[in-house]
């Protein structure tokens, strides 16, 4: 099984549509996806005012050398403060819970590094380039999720800009196969620090789940 939040899981979902193709080298039984749509439609959704307000770090970064100069003008712990800042819930035992064990400063002590800033920027950049059409070349050839498959999001961050059980039941070969459960509360973009509990044992029913159905 293999799990990921926001970049991690469409690295994810990369995998576990590609997964018939290494066969001889892993198998993956699962797979659940933190507070995210297909990389298609989040770029997709930019005509859209609130979306394009909410993700405007999508075109941003993925101009490599411009965001990268001025992310580095501003001070990387900076950037990604403010960022956290910004897609957080309001709730403050989940807000206390992110910034646990100084979870924040660790963020930011790695994003003060150019190399790092570089490297995010490039990541968003593959996200509008190769990635974006990989996924293309899915939706034409009809290659889907095919695999048990749990997505969590926010309902108050993600699920205000998108029909996020309609999404996934559109990319996914069977939807019988998939489960959406949204987060209630005040809890934002980070819902696995902001409500690590509830996320485990989310993930600790569907890895159940899996091994009840082998």
């Amino acid at each position: 099984m293999i799990s990921g939040h926001d970049r991690g899981a469409r690295i994810c979902h990369r995998l576990a549509v590609d997964r018939n193709d290494h066969f001889e080298n892993f198998t993956i039984r699962g797979t659940i996806l933190l507070d995210i749509v297909p990389t298609l439609v989040q770029w997709q959704s930019f005509g859209d005012s609130k979306a394009s307000t909410g993700t405007f770090h999508w075109p941003f970064l993925a101009n490599v050398d411009i965001a990268t100069s001025m992310i580095k003008a501003q001070g990387g712990d900076v950037w990604c403060r403010s960022m956290i800042e910004r897609w957080a819930g309001k709730d403050n035992r989940s807000l206390k819970s992110l910034q646990a064990h100084g979870a924040i400063e660790i963020y930011s002590y790695y994003m003060a590094q150019d190399s790092v800033i570089r490297a995010s920027c490039e990541d968003y950049r593959a996200g509008a380039e190769e990635d974006i059409q990989l996924q293309k070349q899915d939706q034409v050839s009809g290659r889907k999720l095919s695999i048990d498959t749990l997505i969590i999001y926010s309902h108050d961050y993600l699920g205000s800009r998108y029909d996020v059980k309609d999404i996934w039941y559109q990319w996914s070969a069977n939807s019988s196969m998939v489960s959406v459960q949204g987060i209630d509360g005040d809890v934002g973009h980070f819902i696995a620090e902001e409500k690590p509990e509830g996320i485990a044992s989310a993930i600790a029913l569907f890895w159940t789940g899996l091994n009840d159905a082998s």
